[in-house]
């Protein structure tokens, strides 16, 4: 991965737990989204927009972020018990 998201929260997810890793990989997740803020899109349906798609995060981009952050919230902790 390269970009705004790359190494963000490794340090976190470094011998911590599952939980722990897809907490950090939602956090780098939005992190990346938000950067594709200024960027003019040159793949997808945005690219149509050319220049106006600058100031428009990525919806794609936005949308991984979106699934991460939920799994990381339903995702047990270690003081948890997980449902059989």
């Amino acid at each position: 991965m390269t970009g705004a998201g790359a190494g963000a929260g490794a340090g976190a997810a470094a011998g911590a737990g599952a939980g722990a890793a897809i907490e950090a990989a939602a956090q780098a997740a939005t992190a990346a989204a938000e950067a594709t803020g200024p960027m003019i899109a040159k793949r997808g349906r945005a690219s149509y927009t050319g220049e106006r798609s600058i100031g428009s995060v990525d919806a794609g981009a936005t949308a991984v972020a979106v699934i991460l952050d939920r799994i990381s919230k339903a995702w047990p902790t270690d003081d948890q018990e997980v449902p059989q």
